[in-house]
């Protein structure tokens, strides 16, 4: 099934997914299917977040709590980019400035307003496995 999902999205392409996400619950899944071909390998994210991970076929699998539990998906990180809105500002307070001070410490506090969202240059190098049952 992974592989079948993998070899489409190469075929339609020609690039090959480098990350499958998936719930803790579809890698577990994931895990006891392909027990034999399961290795695990620590992997550095570009938050600076490490993680033990398993790989199927060099393809890491990494579990994200607020993915759908029945969806598999295949990323090719090479062609997602993150698209700012070139409106950006300080948020500035009731007095005018835009570093507050805080009461409960030496600190200051400032908000900067940005619109972000992630795009995908290339869609046919990702791919989806929906309702997947155990």
């Amino acid at each position: 099934m992974l592989r079948d999902e993998m070899d489409l999205i190469m075929e339609e392409s020609g690039e090959t997914p480098d990350l499958i996400v998936a719930s803790y619950k579809q890698r577990r899944n994931i895990y006891n299917l392909y027990a034999p071909q399961i290795r695990y390998a620590p992997m550095v994210l570009p938050a600076g977040m490490r993680e033990s991970t398993l790989m199927f076929d060099d393809v890491p699998v990494l579990a994200e709590r607020f993915f759908p539990p029945e969806h598999i998906g295949f990323v090719n990180t090479r062609f997602w980019y993150q698209a700012i809105d070139k409106d950006v500002e300080w948020i500035s307070g009731i007095d005018g400035t835009v570093l507050h001070f805080s009461q409960t410490a030496d600190l200051f506090k400032a908000v900067l307003r940005t619109y972000r969202n992630f795009a995908c240059f290339y869609p046919a190098s990702q791919g989806y496995i929906w309702g997947v049952e155990e």
